[in-house]
């Protein structure tokens, strides 16, 4: 087993893949819920301290080596067309069963994982997840672009709390980025955050300072594309239901 970190092959290398696989399996054990997919997954090296990649018949040994390369393939365009969603992707819809003891949605925590965002575990109730990598006409979210937010009367409808987050996309993942006020998300208890005659909230995302300071949400210094990441934690009845909709970032006026 390999100590943490550690890569007996390159990072596209099948053998290297299944061994890391294999040492977080056992680092971290799947709940009880997942063990039919687990008995599948032993087919094919996948099990945890158990398993071996060296172990494994030849014949699905050149299987791995033969797919892997497209698995990664795969994974790039799964990726790419995530990116190119019109606005926002709800994480959490009516009906997903993330965060509770049937969490058999296996392709919307594949999403999750996919897009750089992590393992997202709360059910529903508890919380709601939104992920946006483009603007209402779908180009692409860049800091030379400034836009502005127009959230309804209170925000996102939450009955705890709920804020939107901007992370810088970097070669690596997603990153939260340094800014000149140490701001890195919006939220409903945002000091100096002002609101419109109607109670709406108008969240300017730009890399320098707007008129509006309290409603500023710095966007990278680079110019360079970022994500917002929205949040309602004890979403109310419209996030619940399905009858609200995030919208979309628009170019600033």
């Amino acid at each position: 087993m390999l100590e943490t970190g550690q890569c007996a092959h390159g990072p596209d290398d099948p053998e290297n893949f299944v061994a890391l696989v294999n040492q977080m399996l056992t680092l971290d054990p799947p709940p009880a819920a997942d063990a039919t997919a687990l008995e599948k997954f032993r087919i094919v090296g996948i099990c945890g301290a158990a398993c071996d990649f060296a172990r494994l018949p030849d014949a699905i040994q050149n299987a791995w080596r033969t797919q892997f390369p497209q698995l990664g393939s795969y994974m790039k365009q799964y990726a790419a067309q995530t990116a190119a969603a019109k606005s926002w992707i709800d994480y959490n819809p009516p009906g997903s069963l993330l965060g509770t003891t049937d969490q058999h949605d296996y392709a919307r925590r594949a999403l999750a994982l996919g897009s750089g965002t992590g393992m997202l575990g709360l059910r529903r109730d508890e919380a709601n997840y939104w992920i946006t990598f483009t603007d209402g006409a779908g180009a692409p979210l860049t800091a030379n672009k400034p836009n502005t937010l127009h959230l309804p009367p209170g925000g996102i409808p939450s009955k705890a709390f709920w804020s939107i987050s901007l992370y810088e996309v970097q070669d690596r993942g997603q990153f939260l980025t340094p800014t000149p006020i140490n701001r890195y998300q919006i939220a409903g208890n945002t000091p100096g955050l002002t609101t419109n005659p109607d109670g709406s909230i108008d969240i300017r995302i730009q890399p320098t300072a707007p008129t509006t300071p309290g409603n500023w949400l710095p966007s990278p210094a680079t110019g360079g594309p970022f994500i917002l990441f929205a949040r309602s934690y004890i979403p109310d009845s419209p996030v619940l239901s399905g009858t609200f909709t995030m919208p979309a970032a628009t170019a600033a006026g």
